[in-house]
């Protein structure tokens, strides 16, 4: 059917084929004042059908409101779905959660976040709307099935990123926090169809609300915090089926951050050590509260002009509700806290992610290497970062944790035989992205990890893995130490950080095989010292300055 016609057509005839086919059509070739004004049609026969009115059927709505949803997948169509009057239509039909309407309620919330991910100032309407009165209640109410939470944690998401004191409304008011923790660790026991998606973004709705919160009761003021600086008490219900679920989503040989996980890994980033450490560390005692100096302390939430709210009314539906869920999650109801140890669980992890990625003693800047990732759709810059900094995060907060993970990575009886840039295994690879030219952001994480592990001290990560594979990052974090005079042992050198061998013989006492074996080596080593950034290669200058041409026509001419 010509697109043009589909306008004409609706206008015509409101049945089920015409529906069907304005969701079928590629409604990027209908001209934009003609897709706006399909778009605002089929809303008004929305309207006029719900009070049995108009051309539309009522079990026709569902269908017309899946033409709204495709013709809303280009800003034509989701201009006039974001308009106050359109969205309040379309939230109305939503907020219908009788057992007759679900299907047309998921239509409709699927239509404003088409709407307000193409048109930002429609989050700030859904927000005006009191959009997350709805999504809250979604949560809260008990037959809400997975595809619901989904939906409903997408909407709260985009109004999440919003200015203004929404964050904390629906964070102190509709209490968000709590109605995260109860979801989050009910869609992690879940194999419902759906439950993964919505766990998915229920995580990214938590990473960034914690974000933003901290942010607006003024956390960050001036501070210069980081990825992993926010944290507010108020999130403190989230913290343990967080972890929990660190422990319990699989990591597979074959993905091991496969799924939900990168997500959980993200938001655990943001809560702190040293209050949770009985969470993250089961054998570790629980703090007092009042030594629970690595969290914020709730800030009262703010109404539109700026002054305290304390919470919704007493006898609201909402507030019923949301105090019903307060006695549910009491902690007499509350589930077994996380069992396993989290610092080594997030070793484990990142030890897959790199003998997958990175086999053997592969380089990561091996053109092959970096073809394979690129075949697999692997960005190693950007998925394994995260990880490493949450195990960074743990070892740097709980000296018990790091102990166990130093323990593992640079374990005393460590063999030094050979060149550890060059072993077959964790330490291996890590030094190895340490020199990596086109893994900024993880050769920065990695450093800073094994940083941590050495107790934050240069010359100890000197000793522990050699000056030559610690200069670099040493040189890029301002840490300007010589080399220690002594390594890992008295027979350590402190270079290489492998064991010393007999000196060989001397330059005019060697064959010409031996001084070719010595001056790979020194090219090698120039060559490392180049890609940390600390110096250029001497040798590569001379061959391309054509030094060595000159050398070679000298001896010719001296035969």
């Amino acid at each position: 059917m010509p697109t043009m016609s589909l306008l004409a057509d609706y206008r015509a005839s409101t049945s089920p084929t015409v529906l069907a086919n304005i969701t079928n059509a590629p409604i990027g070739k209908l001209g934009d004042a003609d897709h706006a004004a399909l778009v605002q049609l089929i809303i008004d026969d929305i309207v006029a059908a719900r009070t049995g009115q108009g051309r539309l059927v009522s079990k026709d709505v569902v269908l017309a409101l899946g033409a709204v949803k495709s013709l809303g997948r280009i800003e034509a169509g989701s201009r006039v779905v974001a308009s106050k009057e359109n969205m309040n239509h379309i939230l109305n039909v939503a907020k219908d959660l009788s057992a007759s309407n679900v299907e047309a309620s998921k239509q409709a919330m699927r239509c404003i976040a088409n709407a307000i991910l193409l048109i930002p100032a429609g989050r700030d309407t859904l927000v005006e709307l009191e959009g997350d009165e709805f999504c809250t209640r979604i949560y809260i109410n008990e037959g809400s099935s997975p595809e619901y939470i989904f939906l409903a944690s997408r909407l709260l998401f985009f109004m999440v990123h919003t200015d203004g004191p929404f964050i904390s409304r629906v964070v102190r008011q509709h209490r968000l926090p709590s109605l995260l923790a109860q979801q989050i660790e009910s869609l992690g026991q879940s194999d419902a169809p759906f439950a993964k998606d919505a766990l998915v973004d229920l995580l990214k709705l938590h990473f960034s609300a914690v974000s933003k919160y901290s942010k607006l009761v003024g956390h960050d003021s001036g501070s210069g915090l980081v990825l992993g600086d926010y944290w507010d008490d108020v999130f403190e219900p989230t913290a343990s089926p967080l972890i929990k679920l660190f422990h319990t989503l699989p990591s597979l040989p074959s993905d091991p951050l496969a799924g939900p996980l990168t997500y959980v890994v993200h938001a655990l980033i943001n809560i702190p050590v040293v209050p949770f450490a009985h969470l993250w560390f089961p054998r570790s005692p629980k703090p007092s509260r009042s030594s629970s100096s690595g969290t914020q302390s709730p800030r009262p939430s703010l109404d539109k002009a700026g002054s305290p709210v304390e919470g919704s009314g007493s006898g609201s539906p909402l507030s019923r509700a949301l105090n019903l869920l307060n006695r549910k999650s009491s902690p007499g109801r509350k589930s077994p806290p996380p069992t396993g140890d989290s610092a080594l669980r997030a070793l484990s992890i990142l030890q897959s992610i790199l003998a997958l990625h990175l086999p053997g003693n592969s380089d990561p800047d091996d053109a092959a290497v970096r073809g394979a990732l690129t075949a697999k759709g692997v960005v190693l810059n950007e998925f394994a970062p995260p990880i490493v900094v949450l195990l960074t995060r743990l070892v740097a907060g709980d000296e018990g944790a790091r102990t166990r993970v130093a323990a593992i990575v640079l374990p005393a009886d460590l063999d030094r035989s050979s060149p550890l840039e060059k072993r077959d295994d964790f330490l291996g690879r890590c030094l190895r992205i340490m020199t990596s030219v086109y893994s900024p952001t993880l050769k920065d994480a990695v450093g800073e990890m094994l940083f941590v592990l050495c107790g934050s001290d240069g010359q100890a990560l000197s000793a522990a893995i050699g000056y030559g594979n610690a200069a670099g990052y040493l040189y890029n974090k301002g840490i300007m130490a010589p080399p220690p005079a002594s390594s890992a042992g008295d027979d350590v050198n402190p270079i290489t950080g492998t064991r010393q061998t007999p000196a060989g013989p001397e330059l005019a006492d060697m064959t010409d095989e031996e001084k070719q074996r010595e001056a790979e080596k020194l090219f090698v080593l120039f060559d490392r010292m180049e890609r940390m950034g600390m110096a250029k290669n001497p040798i590569r200058e001379a061959f391309q300055s054509g030094k060595f041409e000159k050398f070679e026509k000298k001896d010719e001419d001296s035969d």
